[in-house]
């Protein structure tokens, strides 16, 4: 598949989800910014209220970079959920209105399709998120700015924000970002192949089997801890919780925090605390998954 033979079928992947990808984040920086603005706005009296006990506080942060750090967590999760909607939909999206006989008409496999949804769902709306987060923190560090010079409050408590921190923040969260989507590819992807089984069902029939293969398992073994349910789980929860147990970790314990968010030092124990084999093996499962969708696409749908 040549080059632009896959920038159009990236294109194409973009208008079609430009909702998710241009207005929703768009509409929630809106909503975040002007709900802070008027918060703090409504309770002003409040603030002022505080400050003669704010000024004699020890406990003086980066405000700032830490809401950054919090709303990046939240971009996370927006990007997630969106990516397993995605998949569901994409994988059969081309079968709406008889698309799909134009699409086979093209001299395009039906792997190479399904291989440039992927690329789209891992790469390409993850960078789009990233813009938008890099987008939202202009507008943020500018209402902080306005907030911070007509609240002594804020300026009591906040310490100089540091353009070192921000930028090492950045470093970390790309690294966070591209190994927590890695991690769930095959999630990604097993939804993806109920999309081409069961088409907007795909979502639903997904909780269902994992909700029920937990229960079956339960059921046999007598217990909640069988090697399904504590391999799902691992694979829905160990992003977050190599983050949680980061302050355990050697050589970060007792860390401070200037030292903890530095990507000198997050970067390496965040990935020498991947399960490699899993990650590894989850990719093996996703490349299974994207075969076989696109192979009941080429050899069972018709339209």
């Amino acid at each position: 598949m040549s080059i632009s033979t896959t920038k159009a079928l990236l294109k194409k992947e973009f208008i079609e989800n430009k909702i998710a990808l241009i207005y929703v984040p768009a509409i929630l920086i809106a909503i975040t910014m002007l709900t802070f603005l008027f918060g703090i706005i409504s309770n002003r009296h409040g603030w002022l209220s505080e400050i003669a006990v704010s000024s004699n506080s020890h406990s003086r942060g980066d405000i700032f970079n830490m809401i950054y750090t919090s709303s990046m967590l939240a971009w996370l999760i927006f990007l997630t959920i969106m990516l397993f909607f995605y998949f569901a939909g994409s994988f059969s999206a081309d079968r709406k209105d008889n698309a799909l006989l134009f699409w086979k008409s093209m001299p395009v496999s039906d792997l190479q399709i399904m291989t440039t949804k992927t690329l789209a769902g891992m790469v390409m709306f993850p960078v789009i998120i990233l813009f938008w987060s890099l987008i939202a923190a202009i507008v943020g560090y500018i209402v902080f700015l306005l907030v911070t010079n007509n609240f002594p409050i804020i300026a009591s408590l906040n310490s100089e924000t540091s353009l070192s921190t921000f930028l090492n923040l950045q470093g970390s969260v790309l690294v966070v970002f591209a190994l927590t989507l890695l991690w769930y590819l095959p999630l990604f992807a097993a939804v993806g192949l109920l999309g081409t089984l069961v088409r907007g069902w795909a979502v639903p029939a997904f909780i269902l089997i994992l909700s029920m293969g937990s229960a079956v398992e339960a059921l046999v073994t007598l217990s909640d801890e069988g090697y399904f349910s504590s391999l799902m789980g691992e694979r829905f929860k160990a992003p977050f919780t190599i983050i949680s147990d980061m302050k355990d970790m050697n050589p970060l314990a007792g860390a401070k925090v200037n030292e903890l968010i530095s990507a000198s030092n997050f970067v390496p124990a965040y990935i020498s605390s991947v399960d490699w084999v899993g990650m590894i093996l989850g990719w093996v499962v996703a490349g299974i998954f994207i075969f076989i969708a696109s192979e009941y696409r080429r050899r069972r749908i018709q339209a």
